[in-house]
């Protein structure tokens, strides 16, 4: 996968659609989902059961998506000082559903995924640019020949990206 200024429009479209539909399935989700604090995790009604199935579906793409597009997905987590704990970074597309032990409202996953769908908007039309211009496709398709014997190397079973550095 590419950084976001470095995809065709089609690419740009297609990333764009699924951090949307991922939005609205997360959206979905916690809309149906009551969480107590007597109860050990979420209490999800069934349409949320079937939402779940489908974000785990994606959540990695999303998350590759998401960090290609220069957002990060993590914040810093420190619990209460009464409480205690281990104070660290907390990845919230990885553990979207284990936000609510951690205090983490839903709307900071949402924000991160908002922010990345602005930023491929907003390259929309630079992939336009560059999807019609053949020099990005001679440049492409020189680096492919450029990198071909690492990919062969990286195929029999070589570490692909050390060799490359």
């Amino acid at each position: 996968m590419t950084w976001h200024k470095n995809i065709p429009i089609w690419e740009n479209t297609k990333r764009t659609n699924l951090l949307i539909r991922f939005k609205n399935l997360v959206e979905e989700y916690f809309n149906n989902v009551e969480f107590s604090y007597m109860a050990d995790g979420p209490i999800e009604k069934p349409q949320a059961s079937e939402t779940r199935s489908e974000i785990n579906a994606i959540i990695d793409k999303v998350h590759t998506i998401v960090v290609y597009a220069g957002v990060s997905p993590t914040v810093y987590y420190s619990p209460p000082p009464a409480v205690g704990g281990i104070a660290g970074d907390i990845d919230l597309l990885m553990n979207i559903f284990n936000l609510h032990p951690y205090q983490i409202n839903h709307r900071v996953l949402l924000d991160k995924t908002e922010m990345a769908i602005g930023i491929y908007n907003n390259d929309k039309r630079n992939s336009f640019i560059r999807t019609i211009n053949p020099f990005y496709w001679l440049l492409r398709v020189l680096d492919y020949i450029v990198r071909l014997p690492f990919i062969i190397l990286g195929r029999a079973g070589l570490n692909q990206e050390k060799i490359e550095k």
